[in-house]
């Protein structure tokens, strides 16, 4: 009775928010979109205030801290979410906490569901045993699988699949409303959504018009809320509320940096079809930057397959106005004419102006062929010092063959290991040049492929087995060669030294390498392993160990600060400022590391 007055009341009130225009809440969307940056820098603060605090040697605060960024994370990037919702895993386990075990296991399904991963969330739900969950988790749990199944449903349209996968996900949904307080958001929402499912529109107004009248939303539920409630409003013919639904909920999510959305996808879809394609293809393509950042697979090929027909119908629009254009410089063109036949007086003036005009092209050709010079020197400069990177890297494969061949006549153990030590660090720079010549920069390296192969190459050195994982987290960057060079060999010690020393003999271990930039223009670069650590009376300023001494130097090169500490196995940072150099010394710069090498 209570919902039912509620309803009569929204109805005759209208839509809530309904007194601006649709063109006014597609004006304040345009707005948040510019401003999308901002909030992103405002979620990369709280991530990194939360990541400050892993170090944490409590294990259940270091698990709560863990779940902490896998709910920054959940709608950001499925990547970072994925790596966090492992780590309370492995937690848990060190725990021996079931609760936490089969709760982190749900996070996990969450992310792979988010990712459009089903065959991999129907596996690792499996693994869930409920009766290690208290009620909130349950209804959690039921939920997922509730969304699972409906997702499934919209993914395979074959009838004889798609009603069996409708049923199964109204048994969960039914399961998490049970479990839930009848007045909380989910249970009405849920209460809604079940009904657009069945095809009763009414009802599901009622439920979801309640929930408009609530002021305690917070930017995700009202992002879901519009979301959901658009699609009543469209199979109800009324485009215009759902327009103004769908802008609504991608300003909560834009402001909520929730980049796991369908909102904005939805919206221009729906311009689309209403003829307005240059609002829609701007939506459609934040849409699939959103979907790309987050790492939404599925996603990506929805918004994507979208694109090309508004694209199409832009091309068309621009070809219309093309020809009114033309026809307009016919018209004026006709009216030129008449008007130097019947100025005749002007003739005098028109030769001035066209000697003007032959002076003026003439100085526009001189200017065209200058151009056309500059880029020729451009483009012979480029492929100087990519044939400079070519023959660098050529002659350090060559200093790598010649000491191969030197050390099969030493016997000395301790020369043979210097020399392959020398090897792997000049096959660190060596790498440095590949990437260079052969990649469409000739000045900076980004630092992601580079580094994957050069731990691919030191683990076919070692020939490293699976009782030793390797784990990436490497943000996109770029660097020039006097950073880029000093990074490679910082890594290649490091990651020798642990391969070498840290794991006993058929003990399994895992070695973490990350790269992160923050918003201060610096970058850390971090390598963690979980081996047997440092010697308990280990001096980093005492020591008589040329690696050692080899990455603290080239940290101070780095203008940066080198840490290392031994706490579950040995955990070595740099942190340093990125630089930009005139690509006028990038030649000198080759040349000194060259001569160095040699040396």
């Amino acid at each position: 009775m209570k919902r039912l007055l509620i309803y009569i009341q929204l109805s005759l009130a209208g839509l809530f928010g309904n007194s601006q225009s649709i063109s006014g809440w597609l004006t304040k969307l345009d707005s948040s979109i510019g401003q999308s940056g901002s909030y992103t820098e405002m979620k990369m603060h709280r991530i990194n205030t939360l990541r400050q605090s892993e170090k944490n040697d409590s294990k259940p605060e270091l698990y709560n801290q863990y779940l902490s960024l896998f709910n920054e994370f959940s709608t950001f990037n499925a990547d970072s979410a994925y790596s966090y919702a492992k780590k309370m895993d492995s937690t848990a386990v060190l725990l021996k906490d079931s609760s936490r075990i089969n709760y982190s296991k749900l996070k996990l399904c969450f992310i792979l569901l988010s990712s459009g991963m089903f065959k991999e969330v129907f596996e690792v739900a499996q693994l869930v045993n409920l009766r290690y969950l208290n009620q909130r988790e349950k209804a959690e749990y039921y939920s997922l699988m509730a969304r699972c199944y409906y997702d499934l449903t919209d993914y395979d349209h074959q009838l004889e699949y798609s009603s069996g996968y409708s049923s199964d996900a109204e048994k969960y949904l039914d399961s998490a409303i049970n479990l839930l307080p009848g007045s909380s958001f989910e249970s009405v929402y849920y209460y809604g959504l079940k009904s657009i499912k069945r095809g009763e529109i009414d009802s599901a107004t009622m439920y979801f018009r309640e929930l408009t009248t609530r002021t305690d939303l917070s930017l995700h539920q009202q992002a879901l809320l519009g979301s959901t409630f658009a699609d009543v409003f469209i199979r109800n013919g009324k485009n215009d509320s759902a327009l103004i639904m769908l802008a609504r909920a991608a300003i909560s999510d834009i402001k909520s940096s929730t980049k796991e959305t369908t909102a904005l996808q939805n919206l221009a879809t729906l311009l689309f079809k209403q003829g307005n394609p240059e609002r829609a293809s701007t939506y459609i393509h934040k849409a699939i930057n959103d979907a790309d950042f987050y790492g939404a697979r599925q996603r990506i090929l929805q918004v994507s397959s979208i694109l090309p027909m508004i694209e199409g119908q832009m091309i068309k629009a621009v070809k219309e106005e093309k020809q009114k254009i033309y026809a307009y410089a016919m018209v004026v063109t006709f009216l030129v004419i008449s008007l130097v036949v019947l100025a005749s007086i002007t003739i005098r003036q028109n030769r001035k102006l066209a000697i003007q005009r032959d002076e003026i092209s003439n100085k526009t050709f001189l200017q065209q062929d200058l151009l056309t010079e500059k880029d020729k020197l451009l483009e012979e400069k480029e492929f100087l010092l990519k044939e400079i990177h070519h023959r660098v890297k050529n002659n350090l494969q060559l200093i790598i063959s010649l000491l191969n061949s030197q050390s099969a006549f030493l016997t000395n153990n301790e020369a043979i290991l210097a020399i392959r030590d020398s090897q792997r660090r000049i096959q660190a720079v060596s790498l440095i040049h590949q990437k260079l010549y052969q990649s469409g920069s000739i000045d900076s390296v980004d630092l992601k492929p580079y580094i994957t192969e050069l731990i691919t190459d030191l683990e076919e050195t070692f020939n490293v087995n699976h009782n030793v994982r390797l784990e990436f987290q490497i943000d996109s960057v770029k660097l020039d060669l006097s950073q880029s060079i000093p990074i490679g060999l910082i890594l290649n010690e490091a990651v020798t030294n642990s391969i070498k020393y840290a794991f006993p003999p058929g003990e399994k271990g895992q070695i973490s390498i990350s790269i992160i930039s923050n918003p201060e223009n610096k970058i850390m670069l971090r390598l963690r392993d979980n081996g047997k650590g440092l010697p308990g009376n280990f001096d980093i300023n005492a020591i008589n160990s040329f690696g050692m001494s080899l990455m603290q130097g080239l940290a101070r090169q780095l203008e940066g600060s080198f840490t290392i500490n031994s706490v579950e196995g040995v955990d070595i940072s740099v942190i340093f400022p990125v630089k930009k150099y005139d690509a006028k010394n990038i030649a000198s710069t080759l040349i000194n590391n060259y001569s160095a090498i040699q040396l």
